[in-house]
């Protein structure tokens, strides 16, 4: 038995998902979905590694302090610091567990705590494993969900 997710274009499933599912499914690598706290009026991780202040649209949703919800963050959406504009960068730095040179890109993963956090970066941005790195989440582009895995907002 199936269950029909999400009917639009793959340019629609991959920039406005309805469902973590369909999140997780399309693209590659896939959208990092991270666990947060509604934290005086922004989100935060519970392991502290990662705290969005200042989350566009989050005040439109009228979540309760302390709900749960789910962030999606697409790997391009995690840039070297001074890539995202300031008023929309969160800063995030972990260990370097993964490099993967793609040409055009590099494929990172990163270690955050627990949890791990994909990154597509310029060539010029070789780290590697082992090592920590600094970089810069666009709060702008983040996808919300609710603990049940679906889009917050439609």
């Amino acid at each position: 038995d199936g269950r029909l997710e999400q009917v639009g274009t793959p340019a629609d499933l991959y920039q406005r998902p309805a469902t973590t599912f369909v999140a997780t499914f399309i693209g590659s690598p896939p959208m990092t979905l991270l666990e947060a706290r509604v934290i005086n009026g922004g989100l935060g991780l519970d392991s502290g590694v990662l705290n969005l202040p200042a989350v566009p649209g989050l005040a439109a949703f009228r979540l309760a302090e302390g709900s749960r919800v789910v962030v999606g963050i697409r790997p391009e959406s995690v840039r070297p610091p001074g890539a995202v504009p300031e008023q929309r960068a969160a800063p995030v730095s972990g260990e370097v567990v993964v490099v993967e040179p793609l040409g055009a890109q590099v494929h990172v993963q990163l270690k955050l705590g627990e949890q791990m956090l994909a990154a597509m970066l310029p060539p010029a941005t070789m780290p590697r494993p082992g090592e920590q790195l600094a970089l810069a989440v666009d709060v702008g582009e983040l996808h919300l969900f609710d603990e049940a895995g679906r889009r917050l907002g439609g």
